[in-house]
């Protein structure tokens, strides 16, 4: 996948991060910055996927689908909950910011791997 697939993640993790510091004015364009590029990254996201079915098999394709449809359905309507607010909700924030690295940063980093396997680009030691 491309870097755009991450980049949306680093807005997402940003909004959070930064609401969770209080940073109010970094935050508010955090979450400028957010609102405007979020579908436009998830588009290119979408496609990257549709894309890769010509690839992978049919169980990568879907485990594809799966990370697009968690991130849209669950990361993106949690941060947009979260930045829709004038006022900064910081216990959210903070833990957003904590999900993403416990959780989500973990989900990407699998799914690049089983990737990687089933192409047969991983390097084993």
């Amino acid at each position: 996948m491309p870097d755009e697939g991450s980049r949306g993640g680093e807005h997402e993790s940003e909004s959070a991060f930064l609401g969770s510091e209080k940073n109010i004015e970094r935050y508010d364009l955090a979450r400028k910055q957010y609102d405007e590029n979020v579908w436009d990254i998830l588009q290119e996201f979408r496609a990257e996927i549709s894309r890769s079915r010509r690839l992978v098999s049919e169980g990568a394709f879907e485990r594809l689908n799966s990370l697009y449809s968690y991130v849209v359905y669950d990361l993106d309507q949690k941060i947009s909950a979260i930045i829709k607010k004038e006022e900064l909700d910081v216990k959210k924030s903070e833990e957003l910011a904590e999900r993403f690295s416990e959780e989500v940063s973990k989900k990407f980093d699998d799914a690049i791997d089983d990737l990687a396997s089933e192409l047969n680009l991983k390097i084993n030691d």
